[in-house]
């Protein structure tokens, strides 16, 4: 389960940011907003560089998916 890049895992920046936008709205407790907001600021930092776990995006698109 390694890490890959946003930019690696989405042909386009715009999927993942849908898909992070919708994961912000549908969160639902303390823990699903800490971690869509660290996810952010992460990707406000790197964009498409940003390393992302398979993990780390199964969990975002549960969230976002809610």
């Amino acid at each position: 389960m390694a890490s890959r890049t946003v930019a690696e895992q989405f042909a386009r920046l715009d999927e993942f940011t849908s898909i992070l936008a919708a994961a912000e709205l549908n969160a639902a407790n303390d823990w699903e907003i800490s971690f869509t907001a660290d996810i952010s600021a992460n990707y406000q930092r790197w964009r498409g560089d940003m390393y992302l776990s398979d993990t780390q995006l199964e969990k975002l698109e549960r969230i976002a998916n809610h």
